[in-house]
């Protein structure tokens, strides 16, 4: 039997694993904090309330998912302001 992914098993039909893919994260309008969260953490970040209400700011001002280049601009411009001068 194959191994998938507990996001295999729950977010889709036809588990991505399956046909050599990975389920992907994404941030839009329709996120909410905890994938906000993942997003966060799956690349490398630690989502601080601060951090994860900006970025879940942006998703909900935003008519469509974010890039990734989006998602990081808006992370360094939270650590931005948090950062001593």
């Amino acid at each position: 039997m194959n191994e998938f992914t507990l996001e295999d098993l729950i977010y889709s039909s036809v588990p991505a694993r399956a046909f050599g893919f990975e389920q992907r994260i994404v941030v839009g309008p329709m996120s909410g904090e905890s994938n906000v969260r993942a997003w966060l953490e799956e690349h490398g970040f630690r989502p601080t309330t601060g951090l994860v209400a900006s970025v879940l700011a942006a998703a909900k001002a935003s008519r469509r998912v974010l890039t990734t280049r989006e998602v990081m601009a808006t992370v360094q411009t939270t650590s931005n302001l948090f950062v001593d001068a």
